[in-house]
C-alpha cells in the first residue's frame, strides 16, 4: 500500500470536514467514508509511471467527497477502523487499536515527526544528498574526474531506489544514482529540479552509471529513529567521504521558516502565478490562530 493515498486520504478528510465547522458527527462519517474508499498501491512507482501524483491526488479528492458527503448527512459505521472488516484488519495480520488511545501524557501524536522535503526527489534520496552537498560544501570536484561514488544506507532505502537509468521524471524522482548525480553536474535540486531536460542530460545520465547504493547494517539498525546515510566519492586524485544521520527537514533538522515559504513560492507560483494571493496565503498563515477562517476562503 501507499501511505499517501492511503492514511493521507483520512487524515485529509478530518481536516476538510473541520474546516466547514462539522459537528463531532459530521467528523466520524468523514471518516468512515474516507477508510471505506482510500487506497493506492506502491506499484504507482514503478518502471516508467507517473502515477505517484496521481495516488495524492486522487487522496485529496476521496477527502473532499468524504467531507461533503458527511455534510450531506450520509452516515458511515460506527467502528471503520477495528473489527472485522476494519481498515486496520484489512490492511495488517496483527495491530493493537489500543496505542490510539494511550493515557500516557509523554506518548507524542506522529503528526509532531512531520517532516518538510527541500528537495523534489523521494524522502530516501534526501540523506545522500546531503551527505554528498556537504561535501560539496568544503571541496571543489570536477564531475568529470569522478571515477565511482559509493553510498551506504538503510535497507529500505535502498529497495526501489538504486537503480541508475531513470526513464520518465517520476523514476528520476525515486533515483538515489540520479539524484547524486543531478546534485554534481547541475547543482539543482529544488521543488522543482527533475525535468525532462535533465532526463536526456547525458552528464548526469553517464556518471549515474558510476554510483552504487548498498545497505548497511548499523544504518538499518538505526531506522527509523534515525535515516543515516554515508557517500564516498572517489576521484583520480583523491577520496571525499561524508554521512548524515538525518536528512534536511526532519524534527531533528528542521527547515528555517524562510525556506518553508520559499518552498511555498516557488511551487505556488509554478501553479497559481498570482503571488501577490501568494503573499497573502502566506501572510494569513503567519497569524493562524486569529486568521483560519481567511485561509479557506483564500484556499
Amino acid at each position: 500500500y501507499h501511505a499517501t493515498s492511503t492514511c493521507g486520504s483520512i487524515g485529509a478528510a478530518i481536516g476538510a470536514v473541520i474546516m466547514k465547522n462539522g459537528k463531532k458527527s459530521d467528523i466520524k462519517n468523514a471518516l468512515s467514508a474516507a477508510v471505506i474508499t482510500s487506497g493506492g498501491t506502491l506499484k504507482a512507482l514503478q518502471d516508467k509511471s507517473d502515477l505517484k501524483s496521481y495516488n495524492a491526488g486522487n487522496a485529496a479528492v476521496l477527502a473532499i467527497n468524504a467531507a461533503s458527503l458527511a455534510n450531506a448527512g450520509f452516515s458511515g459505521p460506527d467502528d471503520v477502523l477495528d473489527s472485522n472488516f476494519g481498515f486496520f484488519d484489512m490492511l495488517s495480520d496483527k495491530f493493537d487499536i489500543n496505542k490510539l488511545f494511550s493515557a500516557k501524557r509523554s506518548v507524542k501524536y506522529a503528526i509532531t515527526k512531520v517532516y518538510f522535503k527541500p528537495y523534489a526527489a523521494c524522502r530516501y534520496c534526501h540523506a545522500p544528498i546531503d551527505a554528498a552537498k556537504k561535501i560539496l560544501e568544503t571541496h571543489a570536484i570536477d564531475f568529470n574526474n569522478i571515477d565511482r561514488i559509493e553510498i551506504k544506507t538503510y535497507d529500505l532505502a535502498v529497495k526501489g531506489h538504486d537503480h541508475k537509468e531513470a526513464t520518465s521524471i517520476s523514476s528520476a524522482k525515486m533515483s538515489i544514482p540520479f539524484s547524486i548525480s543531478q546534485l554534481f553536474v547541475c547543482g539543482d535540486l529544488g521543488p522543482l529540479g527533475f525535468t525532462k531536460e535533465h532526463l536526456q542530460n547525458s552528464q548526469i545520465i553517464k556518471l549515474s552509471k558510476l554510483v552504487s547504493v548498498k545497505a548497511d547494517n548499523e544504518f538499518t539498525k538505526a531506522f527509523p529513529k534515525k535515516s543515516k546515510a554515508s557517500v564516498k566519492i572517489i576521484t583520480k586524485d583523491n577520496t571525499y567521504l561524508n554521512s548524515v544521520d538525518y536528512p534536511s527537514g526532519e524534527p531533528e533538522l528542521p527547515l528555517s521558516d524562510k525556506e518553508i515559504e520559499e518552498k511555498f513560492m516557488i511551487l505556488g507560483s509554478n501553479n497559481l502565478q498570482d503571488e501577490k494571493k501568494l503573499e497573502l496565503i502566506l501572510k494569513t498563515l503567519r497569524n493562524l490562530q486569529s486568521s483560519i477562517y481567511d485561509l479557506y476562503e483564500l484556499l
